[in-house]
């Protein structure tokens, strides 16, 4: 009569075992990394609804941190405006998904409450008060309109400002590189709305860039 399992059969649950995670904490891992995604997408969607309902009230976009009101507000994200006197959001400082707070020390986010929070461009008042229409950043407004949502996307790094997008002539640092998830389900790139919706990145013409 037997009394138990032998070493064999054990060894053989213990490899089906390990055969059926290997599968399944991927797909898990997955799961979590497109939950995400698609909660991105759908702030991002809210923030989106938010600005334009500012520009039907004031006929331009709340400025980003960048033009320096008040203090608490950091470059390129939103503004307090947003949420006051007029609620168009209840909160500027909805999170990013893809945050990695591991990066920051507390008194880094103590000092700088922003930094979790999705970046926020206007493009308008670079243009109109800053800027002075300089034609690499005519390149920004032709790609997102006069405004971009960016999100950091599953790796957790902003791609924004770096060389991200290439053609035959070299690379443009102005733009960012999107996040396509048939390239792995976290790989490089950058969640973006923009005021036009889905980016168009187009080819690079490099004389409307420089001006040359």
């Amino acid at each position: 009569m037997r009394k138990g399992f032998t070493l064999i059969e054990l060894l053989i649950v213990v490899a089906i075992i390990a055969i059926l995670a290997a599968i399944a904490i991927p797909n898990f891992l997955q799961a979590q990394t497109r939950a995400k995604v698609s909660r991105c997408q759908a702030d991002m969607r809210t923030i989106a609804t938010a600005l334009e309902s500012y520009y039907v009230d004031h006929n331009e976009y709340p400025p980003d941190g960048y033009q320096g009101v008040p203090e608490d507000t950091g470059w390129w994200f939103l503004n307090y405006k947003i949420t006051t006197p007029v609620a168009y959001l209840t909160d500027a400082g909805i999170e990013d998904p893809f945050f990695p707070p591991d990066i920051y020390s507390p008194e880094d986010l103590e000092e700088m409450p922003w930094l979790p929070n999705f970046r926020y461009i206007n493009y308008d008042f670079l243009y109109r008060d800053y800027i002075d229409n300089e034609p690499r950043f005519q390149r920004y407004n032709r790609i997102y309109g006069m405004w971009v949502l960016i999100s950091r996307g599953p790796d957790g790094r902003y791609t924004f400002g770096e060389q991200a997008l290439h053609d035959e002539q070299g690379s443009l640092w102005e733009s960012t590189m999107p996040y396509d998830p048939t390239n792995g389900t976290v790989s490089r790139g950058d969640l973006v709305r923009g005021q036009v919706g889905e980016p168009d990145y187009g080819p690079v013409q490099w004389d409307e860039v420089y001006g040359n």
